[in-house]
């Protein structure tokens, strides 16, 4: 359980670090598996990492890349809260899906950008990147 809190702590840092929450977006999407779509002026984005909201009783169960060539790993931080980071050749376009806990859609997600790194993983101004639901 520790090694979990150290993980989530460095994550949060290393997103604190790299810039402050620029582009926030609420949703309303109807799917049961939501696609998050990234939107870039680069072509040689390399990770993002972001967190999305829902109401508490819509938990999202996992993530699920939507971009060929990338993974995606998620941390819960809280209920309602899941941390996402995609890791790949990323372009405008789906990045993740969410898998809902109960198979249902939520009534809305809010999602946050964190932080946006090149893919030789050095760290990129957020200005010009925003996130959606879909």
């Amino acid at each position: 359980m520790m090694f979990r809190g150290r993980r989530m702590r460095r994550w949060w840092l290393v997103g604190a670090t790299l810039a402050l929450p620029l582009a926030c977006d609420v949703s309303e999407p109807g799917s049961a598996q939501p696609v998050v779509v990234f939107h870039t002026q680069w072509s040689d984005d390399g990770s993002v990492a972001f967190s999305v909201t829902t109401p508490e009783h819509a938990r999202i169960d996992s993530v699920v890349p939507a971009c060929d060539g990338c993974r995606a790993l998620l941390l819960h931080s809280a209920d309602g809260v899941a941390n996402i980071v995609v890791v790949g050749p990323l372009s405008n376009g789906p990045i993740a899906r969410l898998v809902m806990a109960n198979g249902a859609p939520a009534p809305w997600y809010a999602v946050r950008l964190v932080a946006v790194a090149r893919r030789d993983y050095l760290p990129r101004t957020l200005p010009g990147y925003a996130l959606s639901v879909e």
